[in-house]
Order: C-alpha cells, then sequence, then structure tokens
C-alpha cells in the first residue's frame, strides 16, 4: 500500500493567500495548521461563479478545495503537464488493469522521494484514490463505450473531449501513445476510445449536457 502525502505546506497557504477573502484568511490558515489535505483535481469543470456559490460554501475548509484549471494554475502548477499525467494513468487503467476507471478520484497531493526522513522538500504530485466503482474492461472493442461511460463519471477530472482545447489534445496524444506501449492492439482500442469519447461529448454539448 502506498502512503500518500498531503499537499506542500507552501503550496496550503498559497491557496489561502490567493483564494480566501481577508475576513477568512485566518480561518484558512489555521486549516492548514492541522494538516491532512488532498485538492481534487478538476481540469474539466468550468470556472466557479463566485456569485451563486455562498462565501461559507467556497471556503468552509481546507481539507478538499477543488482545484478547477484556473485556480491550478493560479497556484503556478503546470496543468498541461497535468493533462499528460492524467491521460497516461487512464490509459494504464484501461490497457494494463483492464478497468474503466469509473468513480476514481484525482487529487493533488505530495511526492516524497525520502521516506524515512518526510521532513524533506515535498513537491506536488497527482494521486489517485477511490476503486471501489471499478468495472472490468474484457479488452474488446465492444466494450469501448464502457470506458466512455466511465470517463463521463468522473467529476470532470480530466480536460474535456473537445479537440479545440489545447489541454484536451495533451492529454489525448499522452493517453494513446501509453496505450501504444502497452501494445499494438492496445494502441487500436485506445484510438477507437479518443474517437468514440469525441463523439460523445459533441452529443452532450450539442444537447446542453453537463460541462
Amino acid at each position: 500500500m502506498t502512503h500518500i502525502y498531503t499537499l506542500p505546506g507552501v503550496l496550503e497557504e498559497k491557496l489561502v493567500d490567493l483564494f480566501w477573502p481577508p475576513s477568512l484568511k485566518e480561518k484558512g490558515h489555521n486549516f492548514v495548521r492541522r494538516g491532512n489535505h488532498l485538492a481534487p483535481l478538476l481540469l474539466g469543470r468550468p470556472e466557479l461563479d463566485v456569485n451563486q456559490v455562498s462565501e461559507a460554501q467556497r471556503f468552509s475548509n481546507t481539507y478538499n478545495f477543488h482545484l478547477t484549471r484556473g485556480r491550478a494554475e493560479q497556484l503556478g502548477i503546470d496543468t498541461a503537464l497535468l493533462s499528460a499525467e492524467m491521460g497516461r494513468m487512464l490509459a494504464q487503467f484501461h490497457m494494463t488493469a483492464r478497468n474503466d476507471a469509473r468513480g476514481i478520484k484525482v487529487v493533488l497531493g505530495a511526492n516524497i522521494t525520502d521516506n524515512l526522513n518526510p521532513q524533506t522538500r515535498r513537491e506536488h504530485r497527482a494521486w489517485v484514490i477511490d476503486f471501489n466503482q471499478v468495472r472490468e474492461f474484457d479488452f474488446t472493442e465492444e466494450q469501448i463505450p464502457l470506458l466512455v461511460d466511465g470517463f463521463f463519471m468522473n467529476e470532470a477530472h480530466f480536460p474535456r473531449a473537445r479537440p479545440a482545447d489545447p489541454h484536451y489534445n495533451t492529454f489525448s496524444k499522452a493517453y494513446i501513445e501509453e496505450c501504444g506501449k502497452v501494445g499494438e492492439f492496445a494502441g487500436r482500442l485506445g484510438c477507437k476510445f479518443v474517437v468514440e469519447l469525441e463523439a460523445e461529448q459533441a452529443r452532450q454539448d450539442a444537447n446542453g449536457v453537463g460541462v
């Protein structure tokens, strides 16, 4: 079992400094001092409309602060690099672990290379948690719709499948390349997944579904 380290303290403090209103910054920093923070990565979710959500809801704590693409970039995080990492990760779920990655959670935590000294410098890193909903993928073209459905069940962690979005292009390219590393047939399945994924996204966009 792998231990997931929580967000680097510097990043936690920056999160509060950037996003908490002045009246709640002290409360935010108090949460930071208690530790144990992971930030869900939501690169496919629109930026929050602050006029529709109260301050109390948006800044209730720092333990589960949602990082949209814009927020992550304000923190200095390379979201294009994260998009590629997510593409490779999803390909491994599909083609190596052979499941649909349904219901997984992608969070930002930290990576510590020296496990004997957890006070060493920590760098942020994406982690995947919660595997209780994944379904087996039987490695056939007929089950590609299962993978597509799983993609859209994942809380907008991944860039939405719109070819006009450079982050999605980075994601899909990394996904296809990683599938190809698994094998020729996995590469073909990966390409078919991307085609069907984009078709479903276009259908949803045309019908005003989702984000």
